[in-house]
């Protein structure tokens, strides 16, 4: 926790001053990338991540460090961060630097990073709308959703060319009709959708 110390001048504070309770030993530090090896038993393949994430880290930089275990200079979290910067000549790599038990501790550790990604999922509806905003749109192609997952995220656009390519006389095609509505909205309407073509069969609700 910060330590908080405050300054009297004349019988009121005057001044106050954060002084961060920090171990330099646990300091990031900006390391030749070489001098930081892979863990060679990862049961991640990465290969084709690191190539994405290559590109993010090009955009961004790199944002959060590798953790590598002091003791024998091997990365336990972010091995694909590693293999990403090689790919861009990085010279130099963040590292934070940590003390394990052993290596069993530093191995579960490693397992334990790489599970919890994939407890969260998105909330599709936020994310819509974050992904919409006028803002964002210079970025999209920067922030790691491919053709398929904007595709999947937004299918109205891909039906809106359809339908500005078909001409009269083609046969009828499917597509997929957007509602924007309050979020509070969104289950009651999605209720009456499904009463009122739940037996229609060319109608599905998504």
């Amino acid at each position: 926790m910060p330590k908080i110390k405050k300054i009297k001048r004349s019988g009121k504070i005057a001044k106050t001053k954060v002084f961060l309770d920090v171990d330099p030993m646990d300091a990031t530090v900006y390391c030749p990338i070489d001098s930081v090896k892979l863990f060679e038993k990862n049961p991640r393949i990465n290969t084709k991540a690191a190539k994405k994430l290559a590109q993010l880290i090009e955009k961004f930089g790199q944002r959060s460090p590798v953790v590598v275990w002091r003791k024998n200079s091997t990365i336990y979290k972010g091995n694909t961060t590693w293999k990403a910067m090689k790919l861009l000549g990085y010279s130099h790599i963040n590292a934070l630097f940590q003390d394990f038990k052993s290596e069993a501790e530093a191995i579960a550790y490693s397992l334990s990073d790489n599970k919890s990604h994939e407890w969260s999922e998105w909330d599709e509806d936020v994310l819509i709308q974050l992904m919409e905003a006028e803002e964002l749109e210079e970025y999209k192609s920067d922030i790691g959703f491919d053709k398929k997952d904007l595709e999947d995220l937004f299918p109205w656009e891909s039906d809106i060319e359809v339908m500005d390519s078909i001409v009269e006389g083609d046969p009828i095609t499917t597509a997929v009709i957007k509602i924007k509505c309050p979020i509070e909205r969104r289950e009651p309407i999605l209720k009456f959708l499904n009463l009122k073509y739940s037996k229609d069969k060319e109608i599905e609700i998504v």
